[in-house]
């Protein structure tokens, strides 16, 4: 089985730049940019069935490293193919898995161990130097990571500095910033620095001419592409998109950086001194990895891995977890977000695709019941009185109604990044922008929305009409009076990774690793923590509770990996 902790999966807290912004000259070529239609060709690049994803290109764009798994083998090794001659090669192999995190020409190569082994916990960064057919001629561990993300960066100064993401930044479990090391000393300096509450910086790309980085500062609501010297002593801020980007690649003369849309299928190419942006809108969409699957080779080329996940749905009897997990919604589809009625065993829950779906499990019985006409659907809930369903995106809540024959659509000046119901007219939301987010209580009747004043929040869980837990950027968990606002509890996460987090009355439900989720009371401590569930099926990507103030089930959605391959993308010029 592999365990990975996808980093930008878990992109769940805000980020506000503190740097300066572009200047208006450049902001006017920004709004202005140029759309033209291209065709695009796709090549596939293996010849073996396996799992593959997290290519990487050498700075000289010459071969390609990523990680494969074989068809019924058990880790992910680390291969290369030179893209001239299309010859694939195995670099290394070993217990745990293998990510490359930057290389220099085809002789120095960086990449990532990490090793799951029941209670073992191992991370390492290791560099290679390799013979011209990509055997290692020496390799040599440099220092150890955080097994629960994997790292981008790139090589300079002739591969003896490294520029990397690096995690638990300022002691934030899944924040990061950029960091440089001198490879031969191991001396560590820190590039870009964040605001604690942000999500932070990540998949740094150094210019060829080593001047300048360009990285991703990530947010809830998309990304802001960054711009900072080699030193990190002057950052700005050059272009704000409502997506993650998450590959970037310079042009030869370090004057022009190119990226993905991988919603639209455009490419990006924004010169960064003069603010000029065109765009290269594809001719065809392919479902891929939209986090791990893209490395962008230059304007007009990239290569992808195509869609690798299917995600399950299944449920615990938390009054006796020792029982077998039982089956919600196991088909092909990637289904997510279950939310229990009053009935136990049924429920709604959403199935992504082209479009997102809203299904219906009842007695047995799976039900699709309306294609949602939201783009980006984040959030399910269902009212108090079983009567309304609500999904929402960052922008809009739409609420279903009367066997859902009728709709009403509440729009919001404010960005929402979670919606929960807590009675019939309100409902609980995190709302603004990232570093002001907070908890609010929107009513219905009114649409009017009023914040519980004080909360910096990150996270919240109705635990019923009276009562609400919110999670703040720092992982203190605070269970409050929706009335008063009064503290009812404290607890804190600190020393988790980000979490996925629900509570009821009695208990924080949380996860404490990418497939571990545990309970801890409200009143207990870390030595109270109750191991519920290790899945084996593959990393857990939504948890949830029955609606009750004494949760019955935990329902969890499972994201596991499929059988995939890469692909090579060229515009005709």
């Amino acid at each position: 089985m592999i365990v990975i902790a996808l980093a930008i999966l878990i992109f769940t807290y805000s980020t506000t730049s503190n740097t300066e912004k572009v200047d208006q000259d450049t902001n006017e070529a920004l709004t202005s940019a140029e759309i033209i239609d291209a065709i695009a060709s796709r090549t596939n690049m293996l010849s073996d069935r396996g799992v593959v994803f997290s290519p990487k290109i050498n700075r000289e764009k010459s071969a390609l490293a990523y990680s494969f798994i074989p068809e019924n083998a058990q880790r992910l090794g680390l291969y290369a193919k030179d893209l001239t001659t299309l010859r694939t090669y195995e670099i290394d192999r070993r217990d745990g898995d293998l990510f490359p995190i930057a290389w220099l020409r085809n002789e120095v190569i960086v990449y990532q161990h990490i090793n799951a082994v029941e209670d073992t916990l191992t991370c390492e960064v290791i560099k290679a130097t390799l013979a011209p057919d990509f055997t290692p001629l020496n390799k040599e561990t440099l220092f150890d990571c955080d097994n629960q993300f994997t790292i981008a960066g790139s090589l300079i100064n002739e591969g003896n500095d490294l520029i990397y993401t690096k995690f638990n930044y300022r002691g934030a479990p899944g924040a990061a910033a950029v960091y440089g090391r001198n490879l031969t000393t191991g001396t560590e300096y820190q590039i870009t620095s964040p605001l604690i509450v942000s999500r932070g910086d990540y998949y740094a790309k150094a210019a060829p001419d080593e001047k300048a980085i360009v990285y991703v500062r990530a947010d809830r609501n998309g990304s802001t592409i960054m711009l900072t010297d080699i030193e990190g002593s002057e950052q700005r801020e050059l272009l704000d998109v409502d997506y993650i980007v998450s590959s970037i690649t310079w042009s030869n003369d370090s004057k022009e950086i190119s990226w993905l849309d991988p919603y639209k299928w455009q490419l990006h190419t924004l010169n960064v001194l003069s603010g000029k942006e065109n765009v290269l809108a594809l001719s065809f969409d392919y479902a891929f990895n939209k986090f791990m699957g893209i490395e962008m080779v230059d304007s007009h080329r990239l290569v992808f891995a195509s869609q690798f996940t299917d995600s399950d749905i299944v449920a615990l009897d938390l009054h006796n977890t020792l029982a077998p997990l039982s089956k919600v919604a196991t088909s092909n589809s990637y289904e997510q977000s279950f939310v229990s009625t009053s009935q136990a065993g049924n429920g709604y829950y959403l199935v992504f695709g082209s479009t997102t779906s809203l299904w219906k499990l009842e007695d047995g019985v799976h039900k699709k019941m309306v294609d949602i006409p939201l783009k980006r659907v984040r959030h399910l809930s269902i009212s108090p009185d079983g009567n309304a369903i609500l999904v929402a995106n960052a922008d809009n809540v739409l609420i279903y109604r009367d066997h859902f024959t009728s709709e009403a659509t509440l729009e919001q000046k404010h960005r929402m990044s979670q919606v929960e119901w807590i009675d019939n007219d309100r409902l609980a939301v995190v709302f603004g922008e990232p570093k002001n987010a907070k908890a609010g209580v929107l009513t219905i009747s009114t649409n009017t929305l009023e914040a519980l004043e004080g909360q910096n929040t990150a996270y919240i869980s109705v635990i019923d009409k009276n009562r609400i837990a919110v999670i703040t950027p720092t992982l203190t968990v605070k269970m409050l009076d929706i009335e008063s606002n009064a503290v009812l509890f404290n607890q804190d996460l600190t020393g988790t990774q980000t979490p996925l987090f629900k509570a009821d009355s009695q208990y924080i439900y949380y996860t404490k690793s990418v497939n571990q989720v545990v309970r801890r009371p409200w009143s207990g401590t870390l030595d109270d923590d109750e191991l519920l569930i290790t899945s084996e099926l593959g990393n857990i990507g939504t948890i949830n509770i029955d609606n009750t103030t004494e949760a019955n089930t935990l329902y969890i959605s499972v994201v596991k990996l499929g059988i995939n391959t890469l692909y090579d993308v060229q515009v005709a010029q």
